[in-house]
C-alpha cells in the first residue's frame, strides 16, 4: 500500500495529495502562489517522488539549496524556522548533476527553499488546526496540481501554473497533430533532448543543428514548429516558449521512445550523406569544443 503524501501551501492557504505515479514540483507556484518570479518552475526547482516503495525530496534547483526540518507541534511553518532546525541541507545541483535524494520518513517535515516553505505530511492524518488558510477558514483539499503547467483564474485553486491556461482540447490537437506529421514530432524531441532526459539546467539544441541532422527544409523549420504548436496549445504563437516544452513532456507527447527515432533518423541521414547535404545546403559550420 502507497504511504500518502500531502503537502501544505502556507502561501496558497492550501493542501495538495500528491499522485504516486508522478512527480510533484515544489517551485514557484506550490512555494509563493505564483508571486516570486526568481522562483523556477517545473522541471528545474524542487520536487517529490514515489520510488522503491518510498517518498523522496530532490532538488534539481541550481540556485537554492533546501533546508528540511521535523515539525514539531505548534511550530510554525515558516521558512525561518526550518532553516534554523534543519536536520539536513540538500544543496542546490550543478548544471550536470542533481544532489542524492533524501528519503522521506513518516511524518510532518518542514521544507524551506529561500524565503517560502511548505509543509509535508508523509503517511500521517493532516494536523491543520494551526495553519492559516488565505480565506481565515481551514484549508480543504485541493485537486491535484498540474505541475506548474497552468495558473490560477478567479475562484480556481491557486496552485494552478504561471502563464494562461491551454485550451481544453489542447493535448489531443497537438497529438492529432504529431500523428499528421511524425517528421515534427521528431524534431522537437531532439530538440528538447536536455529536458526529456532531465538533465538539470537543460538548454535547447540549436535549431541549426537539429534542421542538419534530420534533414530539415532550412535553419528556421523548428521556430516555425513552435509557432504551431503553441497556437494549438494556447491559441499563442510565440508567447509561450519558455511552457512549452514543459506541456510536451508533461502530457507525454515527446518522450525517450520519440527521441530515440529521432536519433536513429539522425544516425540513417548520416551514413546516406543526407547530413552532409543538409551541412552544405545550411552552411552549417560545426563549433570545435
Amino acid at each position: 500500500m502507497t504511504t500518502e503524501l500531502v503537502i501544505w501551501s502556507p502561501a496558497c492557504g492550501q493542501y495538495l495529495y500528491c499522485p504516486p505515479d508522478d512527480i510533484t514540483w515544489i517551485g514557484r507556484k506550490l512555494l509563493s502562489a505564483s508571486q516570486d518570479r526568481h522562483l523556477h518552475r517545473g522541471i528545474v526547482c524542487a520536487g517529490v517522488r514515489y520510488v522503491a516503495h518510498r517518498w523522496e525530496l530532490f532538488n534539481r534547483d541550481t540556485d537554492r539549496e533546501i533546508y528540511l526540518a521535523r515539525r514539531m507541534p505548534g511550530m510554525p511553518p515558516s521558512a525561518k524556522f526550518a532553516r534554523s532546525a534543519a536536520q539536513l541541507v540538500l544543496p542546490a545541483a550543478t548544471p550536470r548533476l542533481e544532489p542524492y535524494p533524501v528519503p522521506l520518513d513518516e511524518g510532518e517535515w518542514l521544507v524551506a527553499i529561500g524565503a517560502w516553505s511548505v509543509l509535508l505530511f508523509v503517511g500521517v492524518p493532516l494536523r491543520d488546526d494551526d495553519l492559516p488558510s488565505k480565506s481565515g477558514r481551514h484549508a480543504q483539499p485541493a485537486p491535484p496540481a498540474d505541475n506548474d503547467q497552468e495558473e490560477s483564474r478567479p475562484g480556481e485553486s491557486t496552485l494552478k501554473a504561471d502563464g494562461d491556461l491551454p485550451l481544453a482540447d489542447a493535448v489531443s490537437r497537438v497529438r492529432a497533430y504529431f500523428d499528421r506529421h511524425r517528421l515534427v514530432q521528431m524534431a522537437m524531441a531532439y530538440y528538447y533532448q536536455d529536458y526529456i532526459r532531465n538533465k538539470v539546467a537543460a538548454q535547447e539544441v540549436t535549431m541549426l543543428e537539429v534542421a542538419v541532422a534530420l534533414n530539415l527544409t532550412n535553419q528556421t523549420t523548428i521556430a516555425d514548429y513552435k509557432k504551431e504548436l503553441q497556437k494549438l496549445i494556447w491559441n499563442q504563437p510565440s508567447r509561450h516558449q519558455r511552457e512549452l516544452p514543459e506541456f510536451l513532456i508533461n502530457s507525454c507527447l515527446i518522450d525517450y521512445s520519440v527521441l530515440n527515432r529521432a536519433l536513429q533518423l539522425a544516425l540513417a541521414n548520416e551514413r546516406t550523406g543526407k547530413t552532409t547535404v543538409a551541412r552544405q545546403r545550411l552552411e552549417y559550420r560545426p563549433q570545435k569544443p
